[in-house]
């Protein structure tokens, strides 16, 4: 199974456009605050893949690490996931009680989690076996979520669209459009949502139907920005709403680009490649946005005006991939995924896909 498991892999690489290492490695100052404008990109106005592994429906199907006192600005794994079996964690989500759900990529489920990180369950998304689609970004309500599913091949299971999981553990489809096969990541705007496809669309999105929100040229994306070497254009991808906007990073060019909530053209708020690799996005209580930057394995937080600096850089980050604030024993927490996409394809690197938490 495991060589299967990694051509399912290597498949997966190459559907997110990758790069090799060292490619859009663009120093943006070593966390000092910096406008990076020398190495800004151009902005204009297959196989089948083998069968993903059987998923057991276990209490413990990953564990916690060790309680640790998380000091403010460091990082600290709160569960290890197993890249033996490819879990690969992706998007995150918190409810109001503060209990977390991980999307495992590859095996079509999302994964409950208890507030202190400890399992509950695991739910499919579908009642076949996953294979040809990737379970991505996710966005909770009061007893649901939902979780966006990307299609990795000609018979993707589950289909790409947006799923919704109740509390007693049905998932089912909540809504799709016939030109998205890539949905990546959701954002929640009162009862309805936006919806990135990194094709190059945001949707918005309710039960039973989704239409263009926006398909701006600035959120196509580009395989050879910022010296990319993948295989595949990766365009918009995270999205973030603080209440009055809504953010989208452009994955390809390291583009954060800014939207009034009610639509219309965005505004650049940067465009540098140092950014490349722009992932999950959230925005924080100051007005301030943190981007994962996964190419690099960097948190980096974007100010209004456009300058940058890098939060924290390297292990314990393995390809961070999704963000999450949560309001947590009186401590505000960044919860972020290791995807590990990389080092999972690399023999010569450790895999550590994770859930990492943060202290702001």
């Amino acid at each position: 199974m495991k060589g299967l498991v990694t051509k399912w892999t290597l498949i997966l690489l190459a559907t997110l456009g990758m790069v090799a290492l060292g490619a859009c490695s663009s120093d943006d100052g070593g966390g000092e605050t910096v406008t990076d404008t020398s190495t800004t990109p151009d902005i204009a106005t297959g196989e089948d893949m083998q069968a993903t592994p059987d998923i057991a429906m276990e209490e413990d199907l990953m564990a916690p690490e060790d309680t640790v006192e998380v000091p403010s600005g460091e990082p600290q794994v709160m569960v290890s996931f197993d890249p033996n079996s490819y879990e690969l964690p992706e998007g995150v989500s918190v409810d109001d009680a503060g209990n977390i759900a991980v999307s495992i990529a590859g095996w079509g489920s999302i994964a409950l989690l208890k507030t202190d990180g400890t399992s509950k369950t695991v739910i499919p998304l579908s009642d076949q076996q996953a294979a040809e689609s990737y379970t991505l970004g996710l966005a909770a309500r009061p007893g649901e979520i939902f979780a966006a599913v990307a299609a990795g091949g000609a018979n993707p299971i589950p289909a790409p669209g947006i799923y919704k999981v109740t509390t007693d553990g049905t998932a089912s489809l909540y809504a799709t459009h016939p030109a998205m096969y890539f949905a990546n990541d959701i954002e929640l705007l009162g009862d309805t949502m936006l919806v990135s496809d990194s094709g190059g669309t945001i949707y918005s999105v309710e039960e039973g139907a989704a239409e263009v929100w926006n398909d701006n040229e600035l959120l196509k994306g580009d395989k050879t920005a910022c010296d990319g070497m993948g295989e595949f254009d990766i365009g918009v991808n995270g999205l973030a709403y603080d209440g009055e906007s809504v953010y989208a990073a452009v994955t390809d060019k390291g583009i954060v680009l800014k939207y009034a909530a009610s639509g219309g053209d965005p505004t650049v708020i940067v465009a540098a490649c140092a950014l490349a690799g722009a992932d999950g996005i959230v925005a924080d209580e100051d007005g301030s946005l943190i981007v994962a930057v996964n190419r690099s394995n960097k948190l980096v937080r974007i100010q209004q005006d456009g300058t940058f600096e890098t939060m924290f850089e390297g292990p314990p980050l393995d390809f961070p991939a999704s963000l999450a604030i949560r309001e947590f024993e009186g401590k505000r927490q960044l919860l972020v995924t290791n995807a590990s996409l990389i080092s999972i394809a690399v023999p010569e690197m450790t895999a550590a896909p994770a859930l990492v938490v943060l202290e702001l």
